[in-house]
């Protein structure tokens, strides 16, 4: 009997991570600090909520709080990593990464345990991390765009020191307005 692989692996490989996250947020588990499953859940409805907008998440990443004495730690950052099934520019780029940063934020801020949880209740842009890889493109403008630390920043090329390919950075509220004065016209 001969088997082989399918040539689309790497196509299942967001929804394999969708489907781990969900498992991993739902099971219970008693090593695991109530703040970080709580985490996790926050994690996985906004990944579920954006994989219906064509993002596929491939990773995440969480954080605490490390002056507070470790029974009184918060968490201080939370991030996560999707792809997308298109080339992007530095526009379309700003547009995914504000979608999604106030997706998140939304649904982090909505839920009325968040405050026991976040080291800054309402959450901002300042805790938390967005990763979105484009389709690799030869004339692709940019490869990735990060909102982290209250900033966007667009990535392309050569991920060397002392600036790893970024081309572009801009606060998150210039992003913000300049998507406000494009759609007004």
């Amino acid at each position: 009997m001969k088997f082989s692989i399918p040539t689309n692996m790497n196509k299942l490989q967001p929804y394999f991570f969708t489907a781990l996250l969900f498992f991993i947020s739902s099971c219970s588990t008693t090593k695991m600090p109530q703040r970080d499953v709580f985490g996790y859940q926050i994690m996985g409805q906004f990944a579920k909520k954006m994989q219906k907008q064509g993002f596929h998440a491939v990773g995440t990443g969480i954080g605490e709080d490390k002056s507070a004495e470790k029974g009184t730690r918060k968490l201080n950052y939370l991030q996560l990593l999707f792809n997308v099934d298109e080339v992007l520019t530095i526009e379309r780029g700003r547009e995914l990464a504000v979608l999604s940063a106030c997706e998140f934020l939304n649904i982090i801020n909505s839920n009325e345990d968040s405050y026991k949880y976040f080291i800054e209740y309402p959450m901002t842009t300042k805790y938390i991390c967005i990763i979105i890889g484009g389709e690799k493109h030869p004339d692709s403008c940019i490869e990735s765009v990060h909102v982290s630390n209250g900033f966007v920043n667009y990535f392309s090329g050569d991920l060397t020191m002392p600036h790893f390919g970024r081309i572009y950075k801009e606060t998150f509220e210039e992003a913000v307005r300049i998507l406000n004065c494009d759609h007004e016209k």
